[in-house]
């Protein structure tokens, strides 16, 4: 094993390596217990980036086009304060939105990125074991990692209808979390092509079939599709048809020999009709936000307030969980500008993690790539602007384009570990 050495050891490495391991338990603090403090991990961060800031002794702030056009949306956030029906949703949020100010505006060494992605694999793989343990051994599972659930087994089966979740504890933030793994795991393969990672993908994607949950389970089979049309040099339908005939014999066996794994398609074969799951009623209450408001809406996080005014009850109760629509939904709280800006910045940075990919290949790049492509794309069904666990995803990718010359050189290479000179 290669041990590479770095001898940029500073004070606010000790710092870096905090905020790494801070952003990694928000990712993972989907509807277990860490939930609760998702908001104190947040001003953590704010807390943390500003001390570096100060430690830096540079105070001048490098602004490209995807760190303005965040902050300009942020910045709209705050304005429609003065409009908005419920100001406390927004004043509540805001942190999470500026604690990714104060991110991307950070100046972070190689040692950030380090730490992230070792961190990010660890918790990942537990995540991945919590997931297959739960199957097998359910009063097990709970034995063990009990201590992070809201609720007991008895309740969990009641709602879960069957879906297995691990440690997310609820099967759309699991399946979100499979998908970033895959990312990871795929960026991998790209950099090492070891087999050693279509074994892991494998793993991964049964546990993603355990969740049921179609959109996320489609996202990984049309990337790597996209991945082989975009980036082979020859030979390209072949390959194409390849890869789209070994999807199809893993689909058929997992459904076949794996019990659980047979839940997304039985879900996918048995909607009734119904694909959208009542999503397009969210969606119409979205819709007449909008015309109600066409330029400006009626507010971030002002959905949940107006079904409820529109008559909407969920089981006799109030509705809590957005409109599964991003887009949509941004569109009638914040209208035509503020989806605009968010959808443009999506764009571009698909666009421009696509040409970086292409160009070298790098891990760093090709997860880039997957990583703003799960975000784009599961935001047509998603609610990943709305929850703290996944827009910090958006949060990172902008991180990431924004110092891609650096994180090529960073420290952290498969199979490799890292040495720190003594500067005493």
């Amino acid at each position: 094993m290669k041990i590479i050495e770095c001898s940029d050891w500073k004070d606010k490495r000790i710092l870096e390596i905090i905020i790494a391991a801070v952003i990694n338990l928000i990712i993972f603090s989907a509807n277990n217990k860490l939930m609760m403090y998702t908001k104190h991990l947040s001003l953590l961060v704010i807390i943390l980036c500003l001390g570096m800031f100060i430690l830096n002794r540079n105070y001048i702030l490098k602004i490209n086009k995807y760190k303005l056009m965040y902050s300009l949306f942020v910045i709209m956030i705050m304005v429609s304060c003065f409009w908005v029906s419920n100001i406390n949703v927004i004043w509540d949020y805001s942190l999470y939105l500026i604690s990714g100010v104060c991110v991307i505006f950070s100046d972070f060494s190689k040692t950030f990125y380090y730490y992230f992605m070792k961190n990010f694999k660890t918790l990942f793989w537990v995540f991945i074991f919590s997931m297959f343990l739960e199957a097998l051994l359910p009063n097990v599972f709970f034995l063990i990692f009990g201590f992070a659930s809201f609720g007991d087994a008895e309740m969990r089966a009641l709602t879960s209808g069957g879906a297995i979740a691990g440690l997310a504890f609820e099967k759309a933030y699991a399946a979100f979390i499979c998908n970033l793994g895959l990312g990871v795991i795929f960026a991998e393969f790209v950099a090492q092509r070891s087999y050693k990672y279509v074994i892991q993908s494998i793993l991964v994607m049964i546990a993603l079939m355990m969740t049921g949950k179609r959109t996320l389970f489609i996202i990984p089979i049309v990337a790597l599709l996209i991945y082989v049309m975009l980036f082979s040099k020859n030979n390209k339908f072949i390959k194409l048809a390849g890869v789209g005939l070994g999807i199809s014999a893993f689909i058929i066996i997992a459904y076949t020999i794996i019990p659980e794994a047979s839940l997304i398609i039985d879900r996918i074969i048995n909607s009734g009709g119904d694909v959208l799951s009542g999503r397009e009623n969210f969606w119409n209450y979205a819709m007449d936000m909008f015309h109600q408001n066409p330029f400006f809406g009626r507010g971030f996080m002002s959905f949940n307030d107006f079904v409820f005014n529109q008559g909407f009850r969920y089981y006799g109760e109030r509705w809590n969980y957005q409109a599964h629509n991003v887009y949509i939904q941004l569109l009638g709280e914040t209208g035509i500008i503020g989806c605009g800006v968010i959808i443009t910045l999506i764009v571009i940075l698909i666009i421009k993690a696509i040409s970086l990919a292409k160009t070298t290949s790098n891990f760093w790049d090709v997860l880039l790539v997957y990583w703003i492509m799960l975000f784009g794309i599961y935001s047509l069904t998603g609610n990943t602007l709305y929850y703290p666990c996944q827009l910090i995803i958006l949060v990172v990718s902008i991180l990431l384009i924004s110092n891609v010359k650096k994180i090529r050189e960073v420290s952290y290479q498969i199979g490799k570990t890292i040495k720190w000179k003594s500067l005493a």
